[in-house]
């Protein structure tokens, strides 16, 4: 694993910082990659490291840090000291200060009186603040300090995937990537051991890690003497994790084992938010490893008491009813009937299921049976859930009853089915027996959801507004139709409102589940989008990512989530991982919807890289499980096939199946999507879809639409220095290829201009722009690059010719005569002579 492959930004900040005159101070954990940093900088420049190294055990020496680079004779006079390291500066070397915290007193003066005396004299790496006299000497030479961050989850993934070649779920860069906190030392230590003992292989490209993973020999001795060192707080609560993790703050509280919990990186047990994780995976592996059964199942008994005892909050009972059930121990069907509510809720499909299922065993009722049915149509099994109600005679039930089991039957058609309308019906044949306004609330809820995933734009608002107004006392269901009013808002053009109505149902959603809050961090990504703040969205994202329990379609929401931000920056690999996780989770039995749209990313993604193959794929897979072909229900697969169609060479066609598209998002007041889908057109060249996307945009907020709409604007002005402009705008947004595509578009219209010289000064600005995201083959990439002047026919004809389609092939894919193929050939080749391409 080299630290090239990390493609960090600090390097950049250490280069700008060295070409400025200044000395670089490395900081961050052990293992966080500051020395190999040091290192591969020195190598850039062609300067041989000279190497000081401080450890904790010369601190009370003197000069010994400096001892091994120095001639003995010289160590007693602190100026010859000095010089001999300048003499070695001067001759091309670079002074590299190894842990600057750990110098001795000696050591700091030396290398304190070389920084402030020589410009650029080195680097040094420091985990905690250098000593006051090393400290002040920086502060005077300047010295530029750089944070090493860790690696991000992105990061982490690519680096597994290129050290063991294969593909790695999101689940298990998630895990990996909290488990190392995102250190490269300790994500290959644990990488390496996994596959070396045989819990991490590789079949079909696909990395399978096994939860159990171990660490290697040197990890496990390290891990092994903090064990040993550990107090009896600590030790208790990490044999607790290795049974249950997180654990629950009120239960630590509880055992009486807040002692344990350290307060600094590097501890046994660490704080996370109302709950306790350990400090490494390696920890838990150790005790897993050594427990024996009796011991064990003591533990759990243990914890299970206490989990009873406290509120642990919903993963606090969802836990105890696990650890019940894996070690037989006593416990009812009401909780289990309600660990399997608070599983569902928090996205955990398959631990719903189980609790609900043994529930339905002890006797739990209606209740339970209701719950088995809403998990199984949550994974997508719908068949099986309308077996499950099939047993049910809503005849037979009163009116609280008879409101569970219509909401478990709308959510069967709504989740499992894909089926709107249905789950409407549902509802509307049962509601007059209602009598409470919870009951009506939850219905006005369920049903604002089936109208917002339907399109039915002004219905949905309508629902969730009464969903909320309904009953204050129902946080779940007002929470929900808070959410949904919030999608609806941002749907309709809005960014603040969304953002700050969906903030609000995450605030409650965090104490309902992840289901809630996956939608609400969803729609605050979707809003950050519009609005132009792309790390915002980016983060928000990543938290989605890192949700405590992501299972079926919360975990396929979260990637898709995260592969938008990652589309929008033009980050294609990344995106492509997340879109394959994203329908994995979803599985062959998705109705949803959700498989559609991710489908359609997919196409996006291999539109803009031209592989066609991808997107025929991607075309496949969103037509499957579509229910309506033609109106809201069928866009996913429009687009992806005219994304497709892009891909293979068109343009002309797909569009004018684009600008249909919006005008189908306009119809049902979508006008986000309409500006998003008419801007796709916009990159194309489609001056008409330009003019439709100035329109549109007039109804809506964010920053980034309103680029889309300049951009539209210079688009159809031919206005060359406007496509300059909007092509800086969107690389200050993030939002990379849309950039790329403006300044292709800004090369076409100076030499349509007549103003080579000023296109081929962008060529050279072009091609700096690509370099910040991943390869691009985009249509106004190939006009900027191909001959001056083509028309877009002319422009279809070259590339599908290019791509190996025969005269007659082309005629019947753009509906004209062959002759006409020839002639539209012809003009392009003579313009190609002119212009020397």
């Amino acid at each position: 694993m080299t630290w090239e492959y990390r493609r960090t930004e600090q390097f950049d900040v250490v280069r700008r910082a060295w070409s400025s005159g200044h000395g670089v101070l490395l900081s961050g954990p052990a293992g966080i990659g500051k020395t190999a940093l040091a290192r591969h900088f020195a190598t850039s420049i062609g300067r041989r490291p000279l190497w000081i190294i401080a450890t904790p055990g010369m601190v009370q020496t003197p000069l010994a840090a400096v001892a091994s680079v120095v001639e003995t004779e010289r160590l007693g006079d602190t100026a010859a000291t000095v010089e001999t390291l300048r003499a070695r500066v001067r001759s091309g070397e670079i002074v590299v200060v190894e842990g600057a915290e750990y110098l001795d007193p000696s050591s700091e003066a030396v290398i304190a009186r070389l920084f402030t005396s020589v410009a650029c004299a080195g680097l040094l790496t420091a985990r905690d603040a250098a000593g006051p006299v090393l400290g002040r000497a920086l502060g005077a030479a300047g010295v530029v300090e750089v944070a090493m961050t860790p690696l991000e989850l992105n990061t982490v993934a690519e680096m597994v995937e290129h050290r063991v070649d294969g593909r790695l779920s999101v689940d298990d860069a998630v895990r990996l990537h909290r488990t190392t906190a995102g250190n490269p030392f300790l994500l290959i230590a644990c990488v390496d051991s996994a596959f070396d003992g045989g819990s991490l292989t590789v079949e079909d490209g696909v990395i399978a890690l096994d939860g159990a993973f171990g660490g290697s020999p040197d990890l496990l001795d390290l891990g092994a003497d903090r064990l040993e060192r550990a107090n009896d707080a600590e030790r208790e609560l990490i044999d607790l994790l290795s049974l249950c993790e997180p654990l629950p703050r009120a239960v630590v509280d509880h055992l009486g084992l807040a002692d344990g919990i350290s307060d600094a990186e590097g501890g046994l047990v660490l704080p996370l938010d109302d709950a306790v994780v350990p400090g490494h995976l390696i920890y838990t592996a150790i005790r897993r490893a050594t427990m024996g059964l009796l011991e064990r199942r003591v533990r759990a008994s243990r914890l299970a008491d206490a989990m009873n005892a406290v509120d642990g909050g919903p993963i606090g009972r969802v836990h105890r009813a696990r650890l019940c059930l894996d070690y037989t121990m006593p416990i009812s069907a009401g909780d289990l009937a309600e660990s399997a509510a608070l599983a569902f809720m928090m996205g955990d499909f398959p631990m719903a299921e189980r609790c609900a299922r043994a529930a339905v065993t002890a006797g739990g009722g209606l209740g339970a049976l209701l719950q088995l049915a809403r998990a199984q149509s949550g994974m997508g099994r719908s068949a099986l859930a309308h077996q499950t109600l099939d047993g049910v005679d809503p005849d037979s039930l009163d009116a609280d009853e008879l409101g569970g089991y219509a909401i478990s039957a709308a959510l069967t058609f709504l989740v499992g089915d894909g089926d709107h309308s249905g789950a409407v019906t549902v509802l509307d044949k049962f509601e007059p027996r209602l009598e409470s306004a919870a009951a009506l609330s939850s219905f006005a809820a369920v049903r604002a959801l089936a109208h917002v995933n339907a399109g039915a734009q002004a219905a949905a608002l309508r629902w969730s507004r009464r969903a909320q107004a309904l009953a204050a006392g129902a946080p779940l269901w007002t929470s929900l139709g808070e959410y949904v009013e919030a999608e609806s808002l941002r749907r309709s053009g809005e960014v603040r409102r969304p953002v700050h109505l969906a903030s609000d149902a995450l605030v409650q959603a965090g104490q309902l589940g992840s289901v809630l809050a996956t939608g609400a961090r969803r729609t605050i990504v979707q809003a950050l989008l519009a609005d132009g703040d792309v790390g915002t969205a980016a983060a928000v994202a990543d938290k989605l990512l890192e949700a405590t329990l992501l299972h079926h379609v919360p975990r396929a929401i979260a990637c898709a989530t995260r592969a938008a931000v990652d589309i929008a920056r033009g980050q294609h690999e990344p995106a492509l991982r997340l879109c394959a996780e994203s329908l994995q989770s979803l599985g062959e039995y998705d109705r949803t919807g959700l498989g559609r749209g991710v489908a359609m990313l997919v196409a996006l993604v291999c539109a803009e890289t031209g592989d066609v193959d991808g997107a025929r794929r991607a075309v496949e897979q969103s037509t499957r499980g579509t229910v309506a072909a033609d109106g809201w229900g069928g866009i996913n697969p429009r687009l992806a096939a005219a994304f497709t169609a892009v891909a293979e060479g068109e343009l002309i066609a797909p569009s004018a199946v684009l600008r249909d598209i919006a005008q189908t998002c306009i119809r049902a007041e979508q006008w986000t999507d309409a500006v998003a889908v008419l801007h796709c057109a916009v990159r194309w060249g489609d001056v008409e879809a330009a003019r439709m996307l100035t329109e549109a945009a007039a109804t809506c907020e964010g920053r980034t639409v309103e680029v889309q709409r300049r951009h539209a604007s210079a688009l159809a002005a031919s206005d060359a220095e406007g496509l300059v402009l909007v092509s800086g705008q969107f690389a200050d947004l993030g939002f990379i290829p849309s950039a790329v595509d403006a300044l292709g578009q800004a090369v076409v219209a100076h030499r349509s201009a007549g103003r080579a010289g000023l296109a081929d000064t962008l060529l050279t600005c072009l091609s700096a722009l690509q370099g910040r995201c991943g390869p691009l083959d985009t249509p106004a990439l190939r006009a900027a690059l191909g001959p001056a002047g083509l028309t877009r026919r002319e422009s279809e004809v070259t590339w599908l010719l290019a791509s190996g389609e025969s005269v007659q092939q082309i005629a019947d894919r753009l509906s004209v005569r062959a002759p006409t193929v020839r002639a539209l050939a012809a003009r392009a080749r003579a313009k190609s002579t002119v212009t020397g391409h």
